[in-house]
This record gives C-alpha cells, sequence and structure tokens, in this order.
C-alpha cells in the first residue's frame, strides 16, 4: 500500500473544487493553520518570467494574482490539510511550477485537534512587500476566474497522467 502525504494547501488549493480538479477525486479535508507564515496575494509583475511565460500560453495576463504564503513571523496562514499519494503530489507541484516558481518544502501545522503535524507545502522563500499579510479564516477562494483555474487544473492533471503512460 502506497504511503499516505499529508498537505497543506492554501489560496485556491484549499478548496475542493480545485483539489477534486486536480486530483480527479473528492477528498476529504480538515481546516488547518500555519503559524508564522504570511498568505499574500501576488500580482502577475512579480512572478519570475519564466513562470509569466507559462502563465501567457495558459491566456493569463497583467490581472492574473496568485496566493503565496512566505515565512512571516507572528502571522499565520488558514488553509486545509488534505491526505493524497505521491503521484497526486506530484499533479500539484505541477500545477504548482515547482523550482521555478513554488519551493515545495515541509511545514508543521495544527489542526482543531492535534498540534504539529508535519506536512508538504509550496512557499516562495522571499518575498519582500509593504502589503499586509491576509489574515483571515475565510478569503476569496479564486483570486482569477474559477471556472478557468478549474479547467487549466484539469488540463494540468491530464497532461501529467498522460506523460506517465508514455
Amino acid at each position: 500500500m502506497e504511503k499516505k502525504i499529508f498537505y497543506f494547501g492554501y489560496g485556491a488549493n484549499a478548496y475542493p473544487e480545485m483539489i477534486e480538479a486536480l486530483l480527479g477525486r473528492k477528498a476529504k479535508g480538515k481546516k488547518a493553520i500555519l503559524k508564522d507564515y504570511g498568505l499574500f496575494l501576488q500580482s502577475f509583475s512579480e512572478v519570475p518570467s519564466k513562470a509569466q511565460s507559462l502563465l501567457q500560453k495558459c491566456g493569463w495576463g497583467k490581472t492574473f494574482l496568485s496566493y503565496i504564503i512566505t515565512p512571516c513571523k507572528g502571522s499565520v496562514v488558514h488553509g486545509t490539510l488534505w491526505e493524497m499519494t505521491s503521484q497526486e503530489r506530484a499533479i500539484i507541484g505541477e500545477w504548482e511550477l515547482h523550482h521555478f516558481w513554488y519551493i515545495p518544502i515541509k511545514v508543521r501545522i495544527d489542526t482543531k485537534n492535534k498540534k504539529g503535524i508535519l506536512v508538504q507545502t509550496e512557499i516562495i522563500p522571499q518575498y519582500s512587500t509593504d502589503k499586509k499579510p491576509i489574515i483571515k479564516e475565510k478569503y476569496s477562494s479564486f483570486p482569477n476566474a474559477k471556472t478557468k483555474m478549474l479547467h487549466l487544473a484539469r488540463k494540468v492533471r491530464k497532461e501529467f497522467l498522460e506523460k506517465r503512460v508514455h
């Protein structure tokens, strides 16, 4: 039996619809918080140029926004704890453009019933801004057109799985 991976989803990845689009199945999640990180909206101009090129190929433009988290002492990020397979986690890594935009890391999160759970997520390690972090538990789930984001998430999953077969 394959080992399960615990994943902390924030931004759109905190919401069941996005995770279902990426994984191809409904997943059960638990509300969770990540301490000493801040949640921010990153504008298109702040995205690395290689990622900007890919975003433009997908039809995103200058109005594109993305949720990111970065170390931020004293702040907290609200999200969801998901359980998944390593292949499902790899699909999310593909979606998040690991290694040339987001960096995968392990962090400890808390749920209502358990503290210090070791999970995987992705961050932007250095993000300097004068913006204040989003600390609300409920925030807009999709900073861009929801239907387009879900469509592209399904496409990323499909293409990822097709590459695995060939």
